[in-house]
């Protein structure tokens, strides 16, 4: 299994960082497996 991936937000043509340093994490429904994280 790969590690899962951190993404950006991706704001008026930019990727941009979240203004905290907090992230969430996004996992699949069936084996609350961890797949990514998206800024908080």
């Amino acid at each position: 299994m790969t590690a899962p991936v951190q993404h950006q937000m991706y704001i008026d043509g930019q990727f941009v960082s979240g203004r905290g340093d907090g992230w969430i994490d996004v996992l699949n429904p069936a084996t609350e497996a961890l797949l990514s994280r998206i800024p908080d």
